[in-house]
Formats: structure tokens, C-alpha cells, sequence
């Protein structure tokens, strides 16, 4: 994989901590009731998983999939162990815990909230910068 330049090594970085600004509320509900008013029987999206970059919108500006992919961006990802392990990568692998909606970055023990939404992971800064990654049966090679 290239280099990125150090202006969006900074980006990246800046986006990606403090980015995770949300609550976990995703539950996706399958309905078994009747007309009758029978209990609807919730399903919660598991989150383990790989994710890849899909979008950041920073500053009114969306930069989607194929803009990120030109920025040699494509390869950025998210990986959610199923023990609550895990790693993400937006220009270098930093190892990480996560639990109950919340990521800790193992470096700084940064803790990290996040949203899950089907098979995507939204991160929001307090700013307003919005991340999205989306699950990947499978991440490319670097």
C-alpha cells in the first residue's frame, strides 16, 4: 500500500479517535405478531466483524467509497473480534477493546462510542464529523 501524506496521516488520526462519538442503539425488529397484537420479537445485529472505510463527511463535505478509494483510503478498516478484541486501521494498526457500544483504544485507553446500524458502524465526533464503516465479508490485502 502507498504512503498517505502527512496532512491526511493528521486527518486520519484526528478523525479516527475522538470520531466514535455516538451510542449504540440498533436493534432490527422482526415482526411474528397478528392482528391481534401479538409481541414483536427484536433482533439485535451482531457487531463482531470486518468493517471497511465506506464514508466521512467532515465539514459538509462527503467523501464516499470510490473518493476514498482514489485517496488510497481503500484499504482503512475495522476489525471486531468475537472474544471483544480487535484492531483498526487508518494508517497504522492500533489494537483495541470494545464492550457495550463503547471502543477502547489500547494506546491511550481511549474510550470510544459508537452506533451500529445494520451492517454499518457510524463514529461522530462532537464536531460533527461523521465515519462510516461498513461490514466486509473480507478485507483487501495490503
Amino acid at each position: 500500500m502507498k504512503r498517505k501524506s502527512s496532512a491526511w496521516k493528521r486527518i486520519l488520526v484526528m478523525l479516527a479517535v475522538p470520531v466514535m462519538g455516538a451510542a449504540l442503539t440498533a436493534c432490527g425488529a422482526k415482526g411474528s405478531g397478528n392482528a391481534a397484537g401479538t409481541e414483536q420479537v427484536k433482533e439485535t445485529p451482531q457487531e463482531d466483524g470486518s468493517y471497511l472505510l465506506y464514508e466521512i463527511t467532515d465539514d459538509g463535505e462527503t467523501y464516499d467509497r470510490a473518493m476514498l478509494v482514489s485517496m488510497d483510503m481503500g484499504s482503512c478498516a475495522l476489525v471486531l473480534e468475537e472474544d471483544g478484541t480487535g484492531w483498526m486501521d487508518m494508517d497504522e494498526r492500533e489494537t483495541l477493546t470494545w464492550k457495550d457500544g463503547v471502543i477502547t483504544l489500547d494506546s491511550d485507553s481511549t474510550k470510544c462510542p459508537y452506533e451500529l446500524s445494520e451492517d454499518t458502524i457510524t463514529l461522530t465526533e462532537d464536531s460533527g464529523t461523521v465515519t462510516t464503516f461498513m461490514r466486509a465479508d473480507a478485507l483487501p490485502e495490503e
